[in-house]
């Protein structure tokens, strides 16, 4: 699979992005939802700017010391299913 925005392999399709406040381990899943999301992303330069976006558009800024944010893919499943 070839990233959607540099050409490069893929990590796999994102779908969402989960967000973890590290303080009581509570787990938030935002789906992608831009410019025909899920597509495929790289593990690089382009996860870590949906991860800043993410963390730009998702997190207060006085909690962003608290927050993980990983990426959540598609299963093998459900790409076959397509």
């Amino acid at each position: 699979m070839i990233c959607a925005n540099c050409g490069k392999q893929s990590a796999g399709i994102l779908k969402a992005v989960r967000i973890t406040d590290k303080r009581d381990n509570r787990k938030t899943d935002i789906p992608m939802r831009y410019k025909g999301s899920p597509r495929p992303i790289c593990a690089g330069k382009c996860w870590e700017v949906v991860r800043e976006n993410a963390m730009i558009w998702s997190v207060p800024k006085r909690y962003r010391k608290y927050a993980l944010i990983e990426p959540v893919f598609e299963s093998r499943g459900e790409q076959n299913a397509k």
